[in-house]
């Protein structure tokens, strides 16, 4: 019986086309991004707290990734702290992923997140979200 996931070996690269799209795309939407987090001051609204009123996980992010921007990083954590524990380690598996696919000639290997760490990182996610929430750990709440 053969099984239903492609195994990495199996996998054929995307065409050259498709890969300069990616390439360009990423390239000039990191640019934008970049420029706009160095620029404008002006943050993005939490829809989730405009209703609610709780913080969301994300809540803060915005500044966060600004402040770090900056080198402002005591500020960046004040912010939300979960930029830090995720957002890096995320940040770097974006830019492996993002080398491994658009320069398939790197032989780069797929990154594999074990079901235990990301029930691990779904845990820790929900467990912030709730305590910034709590008025004992207010200082989890984004500056």
């Amino acid at each position: 019986m053969r099984s239903h996931f492609l195994r990495e070996s199996d996998a054929k690269p995307l065409p050259l086309a498709a890969r300069l799209l990616i390439g360009a795309g990423t390239v000039i939407g990191a640019a934008l991004t970049l420029y706009y987090i160095l620029h404008i001051r002006t943050g993005i609204t939490c829809a989730f707290h405009d209703l609610t009123g709780w913080y969301c996980p994300g809540c803060g992010t915005c500044r966060a990734i600004q402040a770090f921007a900056h080198g402002r990083f005591r500020e960046m954590l004040s912010y939300n702290i979960m930029t830090v524990f995720l957002g890096i380690p995320a940040g770097i598996i974006f830019v492996h992923e993002y080398l491994r696919i658009v320069f398939p000639s790197l032989r780069l290997r797929a990154v594999f997140i074990p079901q235990r760490a990301a029930a691990g990182i779904t845990a820790a996610l929900l467990l912030f979200w709730v305590l910034r929430n709590i008025p004992a750990f207010s200082f989890l709440a984004p500056g």
